[in-house]
């Protein structure tokens, strides 16, 4: 890679100098992280040996544009021909076909992951295709910094042998919320944004602050999920053994300032199972919502990269009639995710739960949903189909309230579906 050069309102990767061949401009958009979508133009060169990959110029105004650029550091590119989809690439991340030629995005092979066919990888980008290279089903794209910060501390450690399996500790959200780090984080973030409310500048952001700190929320702790499964698929295509713990935010007592002392609280937590269940309810002061009608659930795949397969938790919306009664989350243990037995038991055990909760009519997605946070309750919120509502509702616009009573605005819930 040549280098990075930022602008007003775009970023520049440059990834090699040209050399006067004829150029093609391809403008794309790549789902990103927790759902976020990337716009930005690829500058391609053909030469003697095919095409060449130039720069990638980002739209500064894309969501996460900055962090992208990190990511977009690291990638190599492919164009070639669409008739040539059955050449082998490393593992792609995103592809696309334009004007009879297709265009590959595929992270650094030394990261690991087979390097197998376009046409094979491409069908792991559709509904309902299981991955066949457990590497991309525990981490569909790892972090650059996490890896390298990894990388660093393993040549450090040489080529020490490791006598007891590491033990990685992992957070569900309603945990990871509960860390002292993480409350003193958003703490800080709200007030500053009061402060900003009351300024000159900050009447148009007055009475949004619940919801821009929700959405940031969401997108932090979607960061936290890709940077514990880098660290697993670090430490798997070394050969380390890996255990991963429950974490607990009241037994751990680490010090919010020290964020090396989560890691080191492992020791205290117990050994995540094949699967946690969890119970969210926001319905309100006044105590969970009943009701007499027929129990039914919704049950959806969630992801902290909702584009790929991998899935970090699957979560069921519980509704008698037309009013939602609880949401139910089975975390997936994330280094077991590779493991289609783990996988099918988990399931199980989640239709089981859901069956004892006099829960029996259940509808399951294939979409693989972002992780959306409640503005109020701060607990995760799950989707429930926009047809499923018995009695015809007027249609709700972009920005108004979703009429499934979920509190978010109709694009942020079922607007999606």
């Amino acid at each position: 890679m040549e280098g990075i050069a930022a602008c007003s309102d775009c970023i520049t990767v440059r990834y090699r100098r040209p050399r006067g061949g004829k150029r093609k401009d391809f403008y794309l958009a790549m789902n990103y992280l927790n759902g976020t979508e990337v716009r930005f133009v690829l500058t391609a060169e053909l030469g003697k040996s095919g095409w060449r990959v130039l720069h990638a110029v980002i739209d500064g105004e894309s969501d996460m544009a900055e962090e992208a650029t990190r990511d977009f550091a690291s990638l190599h590119w492919y164009v070639f021909p669409q008739r040539h989809d059955r050449c082998v690439l490393p593992p792609v991340v995103a592809v696309w076909d334009v004007d009879g030629l297709t265009v590959a995005a595929c992270v650094p092979p030394e990261w690991g992951g087979r390097s197998l066919s376009c046409a094979r990888q491409r069908q792991w980008f559709t509904s309902g295709n299981r991955l066949p290279d457990p590497g991309r089903a525990l981490c569909w794209w790892p972090s650059p910094a996490v890896w390298h910060r990894w990388r660093e501390a393993g040549r450090y450690l040489g080529r020490k042998r490791f006598s007891a399996p590491v033990a990685i500790p992992f957070f569900t959200f309603s945990q990871w919320v509960r860390r002292a780090d993480v409350k003193r984080a958003f703490d800080e973030k709200r007030e500053a944004m009061r402060q900003f409310e009351r300024g000159r500048y900050g009447e148009e952001f007055r009475g949004l602050h619940d919801e821009i700190v929700a959405e940031d929320m969401a997108g932090e702790y979607a960061r936290y999920v890709r940077n514990v499964r880098t660290a697993l698929a670090f430490l798997r295509k070394r050969g380390v053994p890996v255990r991963v713990v429950l974490g607990d935010a009241a037994r751990a007592g680490c010090d919010p300032g020290d964020p090396a002392s989560w890691g080191k609280a492992a020791a205290v937590f117990p050994e995540m199972p094949d699967c946690v269940v969890e119970e969210y309810n926001y319905s309100g002061p006044l105590g969970a919502a009943v009701g007499a009608g027929r129990l039914r659930a919704a049950v959806s795949g969630y992801s902290h990269w909702p584009n790929s397969p991998a899935v970090d938790f699957i979560g069921a919306s519980v509704y008698s009639g037309n009013r939602r009664l609880v949401n139910v989350a089975c975390w997936l243990n994330p280094v077991k995710v590779s493991d289609p037995a783990s996988v099918r038991k988990a399931v199980d055990g989640f239709c089981s739960e859901l069956a004892r909760r006099g829960v029996k009519n259940i509808t399951f997605s294939d979409t693989v949903f972002p992780l959306r946070v409640h503005p109020y309750s701060q607990e995760l919120v799950l989707f429930a189909p926009g047809d499923w509502f018995e009695k015809p509702q007027e249609k709700a616009g972009w920005n108004d309230p979703c009429p499934c009573g979920s509190g978010l605005k109709y694009r942020d819930c079922c607007g999606v579906l």
